[in-house]
């Protein structure tokens, strides 16, 4: 990321710094890889929710972008839905952090 972007991202960042330290409700990212993954290298991001579709594109944007740190993720929960998806959640840690 260029020098003018990373500062450009910082007071969003540093906000959902703040938000995160002062509520306990949960804050969710939608569509957003860059966002997530400016979120995970800065620690920011506890679990991940991930629904698996029974269809297959050939296509599309990735979930996460190249350079992303690498995290580890302990599966809390897998809910299968009627229409054949399945609803995945994911504890995320730094790698090498004791689950």
């Amino acid at each position: 990321m260029s020098r003018r972007r990373e500062a450009s991202a910082q007071p969003l960042r540093d906000g959902f710094a703040r938000r995160k330290a002062e509520s306990a409700k949960d804050i969710y990212v939608f569509d957003s890889a860059k966002l997530t993954n400016s979120l995970l290298r800065d620690g920011l991001i506890d679990e991940i929710m991930a629904c698996v579709a029974p269809i297959l594109l050939g296509a599309g944007t990735p979930s996460f972008t190249p350079g992303s740190p690498a995290r580890k993720l302990s599966l809390t929960q897998a809910r299968p839905l009627s229409s054949g998806a399945v609803i995945l959640n994911y504890a995320v840690t730094a790698c090498g952090s004791a689950a």
